[in-house]
């Protein structure tokens, strides 16, 4: 129950970033910066990326008012490339898109305009990775950490508090991701849990299985455009441990690895958990011993559970972006249900 109850934590833990963001690179919390606004206008009080910082060419990009945004029809515009439209959230205060035809290590103008007398404009510059790997088999078989302190969490915001508690129980535990196979056009993953050491050593933890992270999954899809993947399983991912499922429903994981392939930039990972699958595991971590209690304890932090697919609401939505991810050095294998360690319990 020990390995569950580190995977299930680390389901919110990946939540519990969204109070942690405000200094993260690409993001600030300044208010009035720029475009002379009067007490009257909805100021942007963050985004992303930050005037100044550094973005991924394929990132998100975030922008937060102090106050509700649709009200004064806010608008975003680019010096080059295509915005999306903007989808809002965070009562109407967030709105998040995408731009296409970025190109990494340039320069770019974004504007923001409100109701204020002049437009908000933030400069920024993308980072390096977007640069194609020369020979993609050389991918295969390399092993990489997700690094969740690097997160900036989009969804959901205002749990911050539960940071302390939920990773003082994973500080050992290693996310790890490894190429299976890679070819010009297609790319395939797996995943799974490792331990690490004091002088950080990671070994694999053998009683807990690996899951796939490809086309084997049902109704999943993997793009890949050299150095840019993105797998997309909308039927979600279950991950068998301790004799317990946990359903991980609509998952998304991308990113570009680094034209030397020594790491990953701008990895993405987003996904719904199910309350009625956390109880278990979060029993004795949080002193819950329901799914209500869990979107209970949610709530306390504005955090509201959402409908799944049955129509309760016990989803919470997770939307972790910015992760960052090194190449390390581990021995990491498939491990179905039938290769465990015997003498697991």
């Amino acid at each position: 129950m020990r390995d569950l109850t580190r995977l299930t934590a680390l389901s919110l833990a990946l939540f519990a970033f969204a109070c942690n963001n405000e200094d993260k690179d690409g993001e600030t919390d300044e208010t009035d910066t720029n475009g002379g606004g009067t007490a009257d206008c909805v100021l942007p009080s963050s985004t992303i990326p930050a005037d100044g910082g550094t973005f991924f060419y394929k990132g998100v990009f975030v922008v937060t008012f102090e106050s509700d945004a649709q009200a004064v029809s806010a608008s975003f515009a680019l010096d080059a490339g295509t915005l999306t439209a903007p989808e809002w959230d965070n009562g109407g205060r967030t709105a998040t898109f995408t731009a296409s035809g970025l190109t990494p290590s340039t320069g770019y103008t974004l504007t923001v305009t409100t109701d204020c007398a002049d437009a908000f404009t933030y400069a920024f510059t993308t980072d390096a990775f977007g640069n194609p790997v020369a020979d993609v088999t050389t991918l295969v078989d390399n092993v990489y950490e997700l690094d969740l302190g690097s997160a900036n969490i989009v969804k959901p915001p205002g749990v911050g508090s539960l940071l302390g508690t939920l990773l003082d129980s994973l500080g050992d535990t290693a996310i790890l991701f490894k190429v299976k196979s890679a070819t010009a056009t297609s790319i395939n993953f797996f995943g799974g849990i490792g331990e690490k050491d004091a002088a950080g050593t990671i070994t694999q933890d053998r009683c807990t299985p690996t899951f796939a992270l490809d086309d084997t999954v049902t109704g999943a899809t993997v793009l890949f455009e050299n150095p840019y993947f993105e797998v997309n399983a909308p039927d979600g991912i279950t991950l068998d441990v301790a004799g317990l499922s946990i359903t991980l429903g609509s998952v998304l994981l991308s990113g570009a690895f680094a034209a030397d392939g020594s790491s990953l930039g701008g990895a993405r990972l987003a996904g719904q958990a199910d309350a009625r699958d956390l109880v278990d595991a979060l029993a004795d971590l949080l002193d819950v011993g329901s799914a209500d209690e869990v979107c209970s304890l949610l709530g306390g932090f504005g955090v509201a559970c959402e409908p799944c697919s049955d129509g309760q609401n016990f989803c919470l939505t997770l939307d972790a972006q910015s992760i960052g991810a090194e190449k390390v050095e581990a021995v990491f294998d498939e491990l179905p249900d039938s290769a465990l360690d015997s003498s697991c319990e």
